[in-house]
């Protein structure tokens, strides 16, 4: 019988607990996925600035995400250094690139016009040749 009330008593006050606890626990896990997220933009841009041809490469990889692309291989190691710069702990790799690839669409989808994203496989520098010509 004291079993059964203590168990009531203890699920009363952790029902409020529990209800107050999830926003705040809610909130420092999308932050610290804001966080990730915040550096992998960060890698791409410095990885597509670095990369000789790095908006072709950001096409490409748009277009076709393979890992062992240099400019992904630059991003994730972008990802590491700024991260570790940052006090942030490195997530595990796959946690690196499914942030990357959401970044590479931000990037993407923010510089690139959308008819060269769709086409089969128009680098940028020759999409601007063609639109200047016809412009």
């Amino acid at each position: 019988m004291a079993s059964s009330k203590l168990k009531t008593t203890l699920l009363a006050l952790a029902t409020p607990a529990l209800a107050l606890l999830t926003p705040i626990v809610s909130g420092m896990l999308s932050g610290k996925g804001a966080r990730y997220q915040k550096v992998a933009q960060n890698a791409i841009r410095s990885a597509v600035t670095t990369s000789d041809n790095g908006l072709d490469d950001l096409i490409k990889v748009f277009k076709t995400f393979e890992a062992g692309n240099p400019l992904v291989q630059t991003a994730i190691s972008e990802f590491r250094t700024l991260a570790t710069a940052a006090g942030i702990t490195v997530p595990e790799l796959d946690a690196v690139v499914s942030h990357l690839k959401c970044a590479i669409y931000d990037l993407a989808t923010a510089l690139v016009p959308a008819d060269v994203l769709k086409a089969d496989a128009t680098p940028v520098a020759a999409a601007t040749t063609t639109q200047t010509a016809a412009g």
